[in-house]
């Protein structure tokens, strides 16, 4: 049988009691604002979006 692991990202702020006892995994996610590639994100244009 297939075993099943409940996984977050570090952004859902779980508390870690909460993580312990549902025996759920954190990974880290890490999110950069500003200059990304070819595309200038500003203020305005992440709250148009």
């Amino acid at each position: 049988m297939a075993r099943i692991q409940l996984v977050t990202d570090s952004t859902a702020n779980l508390p870690r009691e909460m993580r312990e006892k549902h025996g759920i995994e954190m990974v880290p996610l890490k999110v950069h604002f500003g200059y990304v590639g070819k595309c200038n994100v500003t203020p305005t244009r992440r709250i148009a979006s």
